[in-house]
């Protein structure tokens, strides 16, 4: 009981500090919280997580994942930061491989190695990220992922390789 009263009264003195700070912050900093609390909401359906929908991830389809940029994952020049181009080409890459093996059986996708080579900086409003896989062996898969801005330039290549084993 007294665990309980300590966590009650805890969550009181941190929804207190968050609601004072939130009359300090400027609107884009409100527009990033917002983002954050829809991220998390969003993540309890459990078919993304967190991590990814906090960076500004959607998955389009096998073929085709978004990230929308933004102050999520801009880094101190206002470009997409390196880790967040990283993440999604991991994701992409995920997600490619996660619905290939579905149409036969159900087997968990774990990152090996992912190599990427960054070409220009991530600018505009979104980075799309189109992977392919390149090699599906018996408990390994290799594929790549070439991720483009708003104008189709290239940004990124990811080259990885994952393992692919039962659940």
């Amino acid at each position: 009981m007294i665990a309980n009263t300590d966590r009650k009264s805890g969550s009181l003195v941190i929804r207190k500090s968050i609601n004072e700070s939130l009359n300090e912050l400027t609107q884009q900093e409100l527009e990033h919280i917002e983002h954050i609390i829809r991220s998390i909401k969003r993540s309890k359906d459990g078919d993304f997580h967190y991590f990814g929908r906090s960076l500004g991830i959607n998955i389009e389809n096998e073929n085709r994942v978004t990230m929308d940029l933004g102050l999520q994952n801009a880094n101190k020049y206002g470009v997409a930061q390196g880790g967040a181009v990283y993440t999604l080409a991991d994701v992409a890459l995920g997600y490619k491989i996660i619905s290939a093996l579905a149409k036969t059986e159900e087997r968990k996708v774990l990152t090996i190695e992912l190599k990427v080579n960054f070409i220009k900086q991530g600018k505009g409003s979104k980075l799309y990220a189109d992977p392919v896989i390149l090699h599906q062996g018996k408990t390994t898969v290799v594929g790549q992922c070439m991720i483009v801005d708003d104008e189709n330039d290239l940004v990124a290549v990811g080259l990885g390789t994952f393992f692919a084993g039962n659940k």
